[in-house]
């Protein structure tokens, strides 16, 4: 008759289980042109006392002189909301050559996160994810420059 002692075979369990998660993780070299860049660039009081936070995600080494998309909004809500925006250009199919995307935008949470869903820059298009958690605002304004 074999006896398990409980902590031993739940340490045995869990490396059987690390070592099969370490075989399925494979390191993924990015390419800096697709990572989207969020920086704070100011922080104020709106007129109802909620606090405003302005962000700007940036794709892309630097602006050229031709526009290809532009996009803008503004939405408030009474209560905090989660608010998943997604931004295209071009809005169907390709176009030119992006260059460089900038997405400036206004929520009332520090709790944001700007990702490449999809394309990129080099590539005739390219699709913006924004992520806000808890927000009674968004006010945003995007512009994607092409080569």
């Amino acid at each position: 008759m074999v006896i398990f002692y409980k902590p031993l075979l739940l340490i045995l369990l869990a490396s059987i289980a690390c070592l099969h998660a370490n075989e399925n993780v494979k390191a993924i070299e990015s390419d800096p042109k697709q990572t989207a860049e969020l920086e704070e660039l100011k922080v104020q009081q709106n007129d109802v006392g909620d606090t405003e936070y302005t962000f700007r995600c940036t794709v892309g080494q630097k602006k050229t002189v031709r526009v290809g998309c532009t996009g803008k909004d503004r939405s408030y809500w009474p209560t905090p909301h989660d608010v998943n925006l997604t931004l295209r250009c071009p809005p169907n199919g390709g176009g030119p050559s992006l260059a460089f995307v900038e997405v400036i935008f206004t929520v009332t949470t520090r709790n944001v996160n700007c990702v490449v869903a999809a394309g990129g820059i080099g590539q005739n298009y390219i699709q913006i994810r924004l992520d806000v958690y808890g927000t009674k605002t968004l006010d945003y304004i995007a512009e994607f420059y092409i080569f």
